[in-house]
């Protein structure tokens, strides 16, 4: 998903992951930003996280 531009990496849970795994993440999300691939097509997107806050104070 990460690779298609579907899903962000979220760097606040993969903790727990191999650092390997963890690098591997940040370079498909990197490589799908530089491609503009999925979610990163668009000029400025806005993580999922960011999205809840701002929908919760309205």
């Amino acid at each position: 998903m990460v690779m298609l531009g579907h899903a962000w990496v979220m760097r606040r849970y993969y903790k727990h992951l191999p650092v390997e795994r963890q690098q591997q993440l940040n370079r498909l999300e990197n490589w799908a930003k530089r491609k503009k691939i999925g979610l990163w097509n668009q000029d400025n997107p806005m993580p999922p996280w960011k999205w809840r806050k701002k929908q919760a104070v309205v």
